[in-house]
């Protein structure tokens, strides 16, 4: 990437700034979050600022603040999976997706809800409680990965890292949000969420499916000898 700074100085700590002020002023009424690391959050985004000044080689993401799945390890972070078994595990290393966005220059901003364990089409918890759509409260930002989705369409985050096995970033991309491009199939571990994208619908011979889904619903049978 060129080393030429096309933005006013400073603008990374803003633009961290702004979305821990989003955070602030509607985390209350969605209740994605589970940790926010914003002095982190803000002394890695200066740190960005100061590297593009001296005329640093930068990565593709520099700057760029990002939230992730509780489920997902960030180094230092507590991550508690939506247990209580995890309310006090703290990380010792990053997960695999947040060790490559954090190469690749972006900011970890902060951790974001989920079902325990990731088992639920829901997103609540005993320790954080229940995520709100925030298109309408009375309705489900769906799951596992709901923090993330529910941060993203409120503008909290303008990247989130999930995680998808079953329906874990589809589901909650059905519930009103928008997920990235491309279709994430059954064997998919991590993706990212990211705002404008559309959603990926598949085509079957009987209407439409979510993508990564097969239609077996007519499916001949064999026959038994």
């Amino acid at each position: 990437m060129s080393r030429t700074d096309p933005h006013p100085a400073g603008v990374r700590r803003r633009v961290a700034r702004a979305h821990l002020d989003r955070i602030e002023a509607v985390g209350p009424k969605v209740n994605a979050t589970v940790t926010v690391l914003a002095e982190r959050a803000l002394a890695m985004a200066e740190s960005a600022d100061e590297a593009v000044a001296a005329g640093a080689a930068v990565g593709p993401f520099h700057g760029v603040p990002f939230t992730v799945k509780d489920s997902l390890d960030v180094a230092g972070v507590v991550t508690t999976r939506g247990s209580t078994l995890f309310e006090d595990h703290v990380a010792n290393a990053d997960a695999t997706a947040v060790a490559r966005l954090r190469a690749a220059g972006g900011i970890p901003l902060a951790k974001m809800n989920l079902p325990e364990f990731s088992y639920w089409t829901e997103t609540d918890n005993p320790l954080v409680g229940r995520t709100r759509n925030p298109w309408n409260a009375g309705r489900t930002p769906g799951g596992s990965s709901g923090g993330e989705s529910a941060a993203i369409a409120a503008g909290m985050s303008p990247l989130g890292l999930g995680s998808d096995v079953a329906i874990s970033v589809r589901g909650p991309s059905r519930h009103g949000h928008r997920r990235a491009e491309g279709h994430p199939g059954p064997d998919t571990c991590h993706r990212t969420l990211a705002r404008g994208a559309p959603p990926v619908l598949a085509r079957g011979p009987h209407g439409p499916q979510r993508a990564g889904h097969r239609d077996r619903s007519r499916r001949p049978r064999r026959s038994r000898r």
